[in-house]
């Protein structure tokens, strides 16, 4: 998934960015954006040379205690990535659906329900 920078610069009026650093280095980086009481967390990623070393983890723990007043977290990756499916299923996400992205790959959509807060808000599962 390419973008422009001009595109990632629309996305500072409605996102949240996270970044890990390492000697003046950007090694890792999410983004989030909260619509419905559910933050939707993307762009997941880490430098090859910094990965398996639980920076995607830590990021992805940070989002959840950056966004402690939502109900539900979301996030997708490709079917065909395993190593993203087994992080994210470590962290108690379960799927949620499948959509073809082309005829080799499906999107995984997967969800995180915050333990408490289904009932006092009313949320339903879609």
């Amino acid at each position: 998934m390419l973008q422009t920078v001009e595109e990632i610069q629309d996305e500072f009026a409605t996102h949240k960015f996270l970044k890990a650093v390492s000697k003046h280095s950007i090694i890792g980086s999410v983004r989030t954006r909260v619509m419905d009481n559910t933050c939707h967390i993307g762009r997941l990623i880490v430098h090859p040379e910094w990965q398996n070393l639980r920076i995607g983890t830590r990021l992805v723990t940070e989002v959840e205690l950056m966004h402690r007043d939502v109900v539900r977290f979301e996030l997708f990756t490709g079917s065909n990535s395993i190593r993203n499916l087994h992080l994210y299923h470590k962290l108690r996400y379960q799927e949620l659906r499948r959509e073809p992205l082309d005829s080799k790959v499906e999107l995984v959509y997967l969800e995180k329900i915050v333990i408490g807060k289904k009932k006092s808000i009313g949320y339903k599962n879609p």
